[in-house]
């Protein structure tokens, strides 16, 4: 019986192990100070192609990147996801995420920018002249102005994507 699960034991790690190292790696660039809505949105005629084991996002000349092919989701080990900040010169400063609703984010330091994991989000939704389109939404900001991006998240996505008229 001790066996078996030190089998098992050792095919988890493998599995684990083999996760790690295939797993898809995504890069986020974005301006240095920006806060508010980033937005992708994939299957768009115009968009671009990315590299589907490294995607890199540029943000850094708009906060909407529009894709070719589908969106990469699915599970990416630990560290293969990261957002960075990056100046004019292109440095590179990596930005903490934060996983909790803004009232629980209690060791958020008021002055500094954060990816808001809470509010991460994707999705899909069916427009007239492209079919069904898929999009991811990320929220960037400062503890005091997270609910207000929350609440344009929704109005960029209805504007740019399902065609829907935004909530006033």
């Amino acid at each position: 019986m001790r066996k078996i699960g030190l089998i098992l034991l050792c095919l988890f790690a493998l599995y684990v192990a083999y996760l790690y190292i295939t797993g898809k790696r995504i890069t986020y660039l974005i301006p240095k100070g920006y806060e508010g809505v980033l937005l992708i949105i994939g299957n768009q005629k115009e968009g671009i192609e990315i590299n589907k084991s490294h995607a890199i996002y540029d943000f850094t000349k708009s906060n909407i990147i529009k894709l070719k092919g589908d969106l990469i989701t699915g599970f990416s080990p630990w560290g293969y996801l990261n957002y960075y900040e990056v100046d004019e010169e292109g440095n590179k400063e990596k930005i903490e995420t934060i996983n909790d609703e803004v009232e629980y984010a209690a060791d958020v330091k008021g002055d500094k920018i954060y990816i808001w994991s809470y509010y991460y989000e994707i999705g899909s939704c069916e427009v007239k002249s492209n079919g069904k389109t898929n999009y991811e939404v990320i929220v960037v900001g400062k503890k005091k102005n997270v609910e207000t991006f929350a609440i344009e998240k929704q109005q960029l996505v209805n504007k740019e994507i399902c065609n829907k008229k935004a909530p006033n």
